[in-house]
């Protein structure tokens, strides 16, 4: 539930439920559900949005629930500033989502209606031709191996994470929680784009990004993820005993198993392999 500060302590109380808080004047409406540690609001205008963290009423939760919501606001702030700082640290450049600004209350960027690249694989109307699957895959390439160039890891590199722009490019994006540094990230992979070898998983590195890699190329050449109609259980069986997607009629399919097997050292290496393809 949301609602302004009165309204939200009342609804909290009325229904014994956390009731999330609105950011800001200027943005009080969602532009989709609450992500996992952040909420996104557009302007009045329709022309910006403000990724704030997720902020609770809980005027009519019990101890246990309070505790829980706040120790989840907590996580959301440290993802939020995680993000501030690499934004600052990158700055802008081409085919990284631009920060428009940093507040207090969050991260100002610019809406782009098209959503991000997965959403847009899966539902546009339209036939998506090889040579702009082949541009985004040059892009997310170039956008990557930009970030490796200072010191950050995105640690939940998939199609989730790019957005699609009005002239169909797409834009990486979604830093909360990413690595910089020798600050540890704060988010894993979503399986399909994890490399599991053992019960454990592995420390986010430039390994298990070009492992996420081969399910991006994957992804965005043929709409689907890997082992899309397979449940997640079952995939980090099969990941584990590194048995993959069949990939011999996949454009790019010989790059994209080759990073599932660890064959490439960086995304320099990728994007060479891919460019011999091209």
């Amino acid at each position: 539930m949301i609602g302004d500060a009165s309204l939200g302590t009342a609804r909290s109380r009325r229904f014994r439920l956390p009731v999330l808080k609105v950011p800001s004047p200027n943005y009080r409406k969602h532009v989709d559900k609450p992500g996992s540690c952040s909420a996104v609001w557009i302007s009045e205008d329709g022309r910006t949005v403000l990724k704030a963290p997720q902020a609770f009423h809980l005027d009519g939760c019990d101890d246990a629930a309070t505790i829980q919501y706040q120790a989840f606001e907590k996580e959301s702030v440290d993802m939020l500033e995680r993000e501030k700082v690499i934004y600052k640290h990158l700055g802008q450049h081409e085919g990284i989502l631009p920060c428009l600004q940093i507040i207090d209350a969050g991260l100002v960027f610019p809406y782009l209606k098209n959503g991000n690249l997965r959403e847009f694989l899966r539902n546009s109307d339209r036939h998506i031709a090889i040579p702009t699957k082949l541009g985004w895959i040059q892009s997310a390439l170039k956008s990557i191996e930009f970030i490796h160039s200072k010191g950050v890891l995105q640690a939940d590199i998939s199609t989730r994470n790019f957005l699609v722009a009005d002239d169909l490019s797409i834009l990486l994006c979604d830093f909360s929680g990413s690595m910089i540094g020798a600050q540890t990230s704060l988010v894993r992979p979503e399986t399909r784009y994890e490399k599991v070898e053992a019960t454990e998983p592995l420390d986010i590195s430039v390994a298990t990004e070009g492992f996420a890699i081969g399910s991006l190329i994957y992804e965005i050449s043929t709409g689907k993820r890997p082992y899309d109609d397979i449940e997640d259980d079952e995939v980090e069986r099969l990941f584990r005993q590194g048995v993959f997607p069949e990939t011999g009629n996949v454009y790019l399919g010989e790059i994209i198993r080759k990073c599932w097997l660890g064959y490439f050292k960086s995304v320099a290496e990728i994007s060479q392999a891919a460019l011999a393809v091209y």
